[in-house]
């Protein structure tokens, strides 16, 4: 019996050591084509913003002319393209990509964290540090990512006809946030759980 559960016990050990591998190999990948995409925003010529806001009042010519084509005469998302865009779009679309890599980044940390981790003591306070920093890293992406693509939006469709009557449009939804209060949730419980257990071992 010791034997069969010491073999299980090096068997699982190697797993979790493959998964926390496999994660720290997610984390590089996910570095390297941060760090083009950033190195695209940079020194690409032409710099693409995404989602920009348009509506056929005053704005509906500066979409017109910077797109080249015609718009609807509802509310819309452009996709806006500036040839040698200023700082002042190039720099929130690399603070955007970056806010926008936090997610992966983040989940593949806390993976290789918990992979290297579970096999030494108690695991719950591991996994209720691992999903109070998901919380935190997720909530600032979800806030931060729409917030600085809207910023170089508004700042490319200012170089337009319409200059500072370009539309400016953020709007973070519940689902935004429904994730992030779910992991911050589930990081106190374990947290809880963990002193509880403690108290009654001490009793016992």
């Amino acid at each position: 019996m010791t034997t069969t559960s010491a073999t299980l016990h090096k068997a699982d050990s190697a797993a979790l050591r493959v998964v926390a591998w496999l994660a720290a190999a997610a984390f590089a990948v996910t570095t390297v084509g941060l760090i083009v995409t950033i190195a695209a925003i940079l020194l690409g010529g032409e710099t693409t913003v995404t989602g920009s806001a348009s509506s056929l009042a005053p704005s509906a010519p500066v979409v017109t002319a910077l797109t080249g084509g015609p718009v609807s005469a509802v509310a819309a998302t452009v996709d806006v393209t500036v040839h040698d865009a200023p700082p002042s779009v190039r720099a929130p679309l690399v603070a955007a990509a970056v806010t926008g890599a936090l997610v992966p980044l983040s989940v593949s940390a806390v993976i290789f964290f918990l992979g290297r981790q579970l096999a030494q003591g108690r695991i719950r306070r591991q996994l209720g540090f691992g999903a109070a920093f998901l919380a935190v890293a997720t909530f600032a992406s979800a806030l931060f990512t729409p917030f600085l693509n809207a910023v170089a939006s508004t700042e490319a469709l200012k170089l337009g006809p319409a200059g500072a009557d370009a539309p400016f449009s953020f709007a973070l939804s519940g689902d935004d946030v429904a994730l992030p209060t779910l992991l911050l949730v589930l990081g106190a419980t374990l947290f809880v759980s963990e002193r509880l257990q403690k108290d009654t071992e001490g009793l016992v």
